[in-house]
């Protein structure tokens, strides 16, 4: 925004305190933007009223003497000054009197008053002038008065009379006499004040006929001298030839003596007054005859206004000549002003120009008497030009070759880059992917062709629209031209006015229409079909730009979103009609919809994209082993949300309430969306591949490490990859979560409490499906141990021979678990009891269902299998649960086991120590686990 210009200052000067009205141009854009008025050196901003940009109301301060006024705006800086204003002392004689019919340009309290030994004043009226020593009471009952103050309500039901208590005004006033004089004399006195007054006036009409009775004799001695007087002027004619003619015969020989005497001074008078007038003649000439270079002269140096002047001086003088040498200078003089008059008319409809330009540019033609109305020439010229800037942009980047090939967002820019085992992994750098500030990572060069357009059309409306309405409400409050018109000009001017309102008001919404059709037609692809013909025969042929929507959107919109409402914000300023208005509002609520709507679903296609991305690298967050798929989703949603809430949650001026719910609503529904694709993506990751089934890692050659597999695809076992999807999933719900809802929150978005609940249901959900997966695919391989190792080898359970240690299958159900507590520790430490919990669960109901189709059993054998459950119930103990309990139980009366512990409890617990002794090493983990 230019600098602030003072151009104007009513009153010129007063003391402290005294109201000023400030005019001029660019004064802010709002009562916030105004940082400082100085007045004669003095800040006087605390007592500022904003009126609009070209109009602040403020009280000056108590700088003295002859200064200028300076305002300084945010959006313009430190200003400029044209005019001055003197700042008075409190007592200065020079400081206007009140009156109740002037205009008071200092603030005062209307409760004043004025108290005197002999004066009474009205509240809000003045008192009268004068003196006590010239005032004389017509009532006859004042002797003394003394300051009272009569209600302000008693005056509003008095109608406020107007006119002045002075006995000697015009005006007189005599209610107003009353009220000053005799507000608190009584009714009687008041009586008695009128017999006196009528008195007076009885006096008054009796002082003739007095005066003529008390000088009677003067009177006749009058009337006796006149009669005298008259007698002899009778006598006096009839003797003598007559008395005039002596006085024409002495008259007649005066005046031939006088002339004898001056006649010489006579002629040399004459003569000078004839060269006199010749040598103003001459002068005439001279600049007549000099006129036409001197306006030649003063055109190529820009003075337009001495050519102006020049000009009606010269009609002034020569207008209407009859002489031929004369009328033929003035007909050149005329062919000059002519052309001018068209090169001005060029000027003033030529754009972008300047509002104080136009102005001038507006008053030499109506200085140099042009026939028509300029002013709406200027009008209707800078409307035409608007609209031909705004379809010339369209056929530009429709046509321009130039912006074909302009590449969008995103190329050159990978989404995936190459790891260090052939592997692809999703890179971090596309959580920007949704940038806030793309001006910052992108030049210009790099702009979609149709953003480029949109830029333009919004800068031509931005720079354009708020001083061509500037202009209409200049023609129209009559200030645009500054220059005294002629008959002719002020009727054109004047019918305009009154009749040319409402097609000020049709240009326009025409303007805006044009606008938001093209912003629409860029953006959406079926904005034209609902549109009236008339309207879309104003864009023209339209032809659809050759890229790709959803490829420029995503990062590009939030730019146009917050250009657009820039925009919005300067006309919201305007106090423009509603009708266009509203399509600028409309356009900003499409177009940050259309951005909310195409970020979210970009957000929801990377975020589908995750599970191909997964490349299963673990890294430690939280203490919890995870891949990188969580903290990619977080970094993607947060980086969503903090981009939308620019455009759905920050408030804007020009838009309602109402397009603030409704985009706020719809970021509720597309973040619960985000998260129910994020759950989609781990429950396809814990998909099974169709055709290929999930074989158990115990059947893989491959030692039970407890580690993650290190083979060439850095891919781990699916079992493996079961597990990672369960921690993925408890991080998620344990900390993801948590932090996202306080970010959506902490960010203005509305409260989703049930969002947030069905997402962590959501995922308990999914964990425990997986968990049930991963149990099955561990149950598989561990049951078919027990059958092989019941009944294996045939072994007969009514042998009488002694057992002499534990049988391997034994041994191998405890490496099994061994395996399955380092890969689940190593992976979901938090899931390790409740995992080998269930397997052992599992298992025990494998060995009940086996044992039960034991037909019989020795000793022996109740002592084999005694030992073999034993050995597994003391080394799992840390994961017996009261119901695997139970089943143990259960087994046990099964094989009869009471029958045997007190023979053969020796045998029992030599058995059982020496196992644990000689495989004390393989089983730490669980003792350790058992302690923990």
């Amino acid at each position: 925004m230019d600098p602030p210009l003072v151009n104007g200052v009513s009153p010129c000067e007063g003391p402290p305190g005294t109201k000023v009205k400030i005019w001029g141009e660019n004064l802010g854009l709002s009562a916030a933007d105004i940082t400082s008025i100085m007045i004669c050196g003095q800040e006087c901003v605390e007592m500022m009223e904003w009126v609009s940009d070209h109009k602040i109301l403020c009280e000056s301060g108590g700088g003295i003497g002859r200064g200028r006024i300076i305002v300084t705006s945010q959006s313009g800086g430190s200003g400029t000054c044209t005019v001055y204003f003197t700042g008075l002392e409190p007592t200065s004689p020079g400081s206007p009197r009140l009156d109740p019919e002037s205009e008071s340009s200092v603030w005062m309290d209307e409760n004043w008053e004025v108290f005197g030994s002999d004066q009474t004043v009205i509240e809000g009226l003045p008192a009268l002038s004068g003196s006590k020593s010239h005032f004389s009471d017509p009532l006859g009952i004042i002797k003394g008065r003394v300051g009272r103050k009569v209600s302000m309500d008693v005056l509003q039901q008095l109608g406020r009379p107007e006119g002045s208590a002075n006995l000697l005004a015009e005006d007189f006033n005599p209610v107003l006499f009353l009220l000053e004089n005799h507000c608190g004399t009584s009714y009687q006195q008041l009586q008695q004040g009128l017999d006196h007054l009528k008195g007076e006036v009885e006096k008054t009409q009796q002082a003739p006929a007095q005066f003529i009775e008390n000088n009677l004799d003067a009177f006749i001695q009058c009337y006796d001298a006149l009669s005298d007087v008259n007698k002899l002027m009778l006598t006096n004619e009839k003797d003598s030839d007559g008395l005039t003619d002596k006085l024409e015969n002495y008259f007649r020989s005066t005046t031939l003596e006088a002339e004898a005497l001056f006649q010489g001074l006579l002629n040399r008078k004459l003569k000078a007054d004839t060269t006199r007038n010749a040598l103003t003649v001459l002068q005439r000439y001279r600049f007549l005859f000099n006129l036409p270079r001197s306006i030649e002269r003063n055109i190529k140096n820009f003075e337009y206004e001495i050519v102006t002047n020049d000009y009606e001086r010269a009609k002034s003088l020569f207008a209407g000549t009859k002489v031929k040498v004369f009328a033929k200078v003035l007909k050149e003089v005329e062919s000059m002003v002519s052309k001018f008059r068209s090169d001005l008319r060029k000027q003033l409809l030529t754009n972008p120009t300047t509002f104080e330009n136009q102005k001038k540019l507006i008053k030499y033609l109506l200085d140099l008497d042009y026939v028509g109305d300029p002013c709406w020439e200027c009008v209707s010229g800078m409307h035409s030009w608007l609209l031909s800037q705004l379809l010339e942009a369209k056929m530009r980047y429709q046509t321009d070759t130039e912006f074909l090939d302009v590449p969008s967002i995103g190329r050159g820019h990978s989404r995936t880059q190459s790891n260090s085992s052939g592997g692809s992994v999703y890179s971090k750098a596309t959580v920007g992917s949704h940038s806030r500030n793309p001006d910052s990572t992108h030049d210009a060069s790099s702009k979609p062709k149709r953003i480029q357009f949109i830029e333009k059309l919004i800068d031509i409306i931005a720079n354009n629209l708020p001083n061509f309405f500037k202009l209409g409400q200049a023609y129209f409050n009559r200030s645009l031209f500054n220059t005294t018109l002629n008959e002719n000009q002020d009727n054109i001017i004047s019918e305009n006015i009154s009749t040319k309102v409402h097609v000020f008001d049709e240009m326009l919404l025409e303007v805006c229409e044009v606008y938001t059709d093209l912003v629409n037609a860029s953006l959406f692809e079926d904005a034209l079909t609902d549109l009236p013909p008339d309207r879309v025969s104003k864009l023209g042929d339209w032809k659809p730009f050759d890229d790709d929507l959803a490829e420029v959107s995503g990062a590009w919109l939030p730019l146009c979103v917050r250009k657009i409402r820039t925009c919005l914000s300067l006309l919201q300023d305007l106090p423009l009609p509603a009708a266009p208005l509203s399509l600028v509002q409309q356009l900003s609520l499409n177009v940050c919809t259309l951005s909310s709507d195409t970020l979210f679903l970009r957000t929801t296609k990377d975020i589908e994209g995750l599970s191909e991305r997964e490349d299963w690298r673990v890294q430690d967050e939280e203490g919890s082993i995870i891949t990188s798929l969580p903290v990619l989703f977080e970094n993607i949603v947060i980086d969503v949300l903090l981009t939308v809430k620019e455009i759905v949650i920050e408030t804007h001026p020009g838009e309602t309430k109402e397009q603030r719910d409704q985009l706020s609503s719809s970021s509720v529904e597309y973040f619960q969306g985000l998260l129910e694709d994020f759950c989609e993506c781990l429950t396809m990751l814990a998909a099974p591949p169709d055709g290929e089934s999930i074989k158990s890692s115990i059947t893989r050659q491959e030692t039970f490490s407890g580690a993650l597999s290190e083979d060439n695809l850095n891919v781990p076992l699916p079992e493996e990859q079961l597990l990672l999807i369960l921690s993925n999933s408890y991080y998620t719900r344990q900390y993801v979560s948590p932090r996202l809802f306080d970010c959506f929150m902490s960010h203005g978005y509305p409260s989703c409490p049930q969002v947030e609940q069905k997402f962590i249901e959501q995922l308990g959900e999914l964990e425990r499906k997986v968990f049930e997966y991963y149990i099955r695919l561990k149950v598989g391989p561990l049951v078919k141990l027990v059958a092989p190792g019941i009944h294996g080898g045939y072994f007969d359970w009514g042998t009488d021979s002694v057992p002499k240690g534990i049988r391997s299958y034994i041994k191998e159900i405890l490496l099994y678990f061994v395996h399955v507590h380092a890969e689940v520790s190593s992976i979901s430490e938090h899931i390790t009891q409740q995992v080998l919990s269930q397997l052992l669960e599992k298992l025990i109901d494998e060995f009940h269902e086996q044992l039960r189709r034991v037909t019989s059993f020795s000793n022996q054998g109740r002592l084999v299998g005694y030992i073999e459950l034993l050995v597994l119930q003391d080394t799992l103990a840390a994961y017996v649960t009261p119901s695997t309990r139970d089943k143990f139980m259960e087994i046990y009366d099964v094989i009869g086991s009471k029958l045997i512990t007190k023979s053969y409890g020796r045998n029992i617990r030599d058995l059982s120590e020496s196992f644990h002794e000689s495989n004390s090493l393989q089983f730490r983990c669980f003792r350790a686990t058992e302690s923990f």
